[in-house]
């Protein structure tokens, strides 16, 4: 009897070492995601807001020993928190100091560099520029366009990534393959393909009759 527990406690302490090592491969693997997240956010924050300066970082509950493994290391992890500085502006280190406009600028940036490292075949974006001034709503625009290109910068070919957005501003509109407007009728939607002339018409009415009210108002 005695033998036969030995030989179970040992394949108990095999799985359990195997266990550990999967573990420590996988907390492993989140820091180098993180990492190569975090160095892609600068640079997509830079290039969407280029006099401006952006980065990740880790929130720990507290310091360790140089010496510690991944899961220790990832078992002290908090959160992930922002250090971010837009033109005129002071550095901020928590959302709740930013403008709303702000705030869609770093979640985009969090986006397009989780895309960059990982990317999905396709986005569902819905009015993400609502917030944003004429200026960051071209340098969106223009990301946008970066990513869905079937080239990269070099010319080389590479798999290119849809984005389907709902906007009622002219930047991703010219920015656009298609156009498709979407009207609503005895409580029924109807969509259509458009031409991009149509839809830039249709938001210049819209924006006329929202500066019309205003004015009214």
């Amino acid at each position: 009897l005695a033998p036969l527990l030995s030989a179970e406690d040992a394949r108990r302490e095999k799985i359990e070492e195997l266990i550990e090592h999967l573990d420590n491969k996988k907390d492993e693997a989140l820091e180098v995601s993180f990492r190569s997240i975090q160095k892609m956010f600068a640079l997509v924050f830079k290039e969407l807001i280029p006099e401006g300066s952006g980065s990740l970082k880790l929130i720990l509950k507290h310091t360790l020993d140089a010496g510690a493994d991944a899961r220790t290391r990832v078992a002290n992890f908090v959160g992930v928190g922002i250090r971010v500085k837009f033109p005129g502006g002071s550095e901020a280190t928590s959302m709740s100091q930013l403008s709303g406009g702000q705030k869609t600028m770093v979640a985009l940036c969090l986006i397009f560099a989780i895309q960059r490292c990982d990317p999905a075949p396709f986005y569902i974006f819905d009015e993400i520029d609502a917030a944003l001034d004429a200026s960051h709503r071209a340098a969106l625009a223009k990301m946008v366009q970066r990513q869905a290109s079937k080239v990269d910068d070099d010319g080389n070919a590479k798999e290119p990534t849809q984005f389907i957005t709902t906007t009622f501003r002219p930047e991703l509109i010219r920015a656009s393959d298609k156009c498709y407007g979407v009207t609503h009728a005895r409580k029924a939607s109807t969509i259509r393909a458009i031409a991009e002339e149509e839809a830039l018409r249709i938001i210049a009415e819209d924006t006329s009759r929202q500066r019309q009210h205003i004015g009214v108002a």
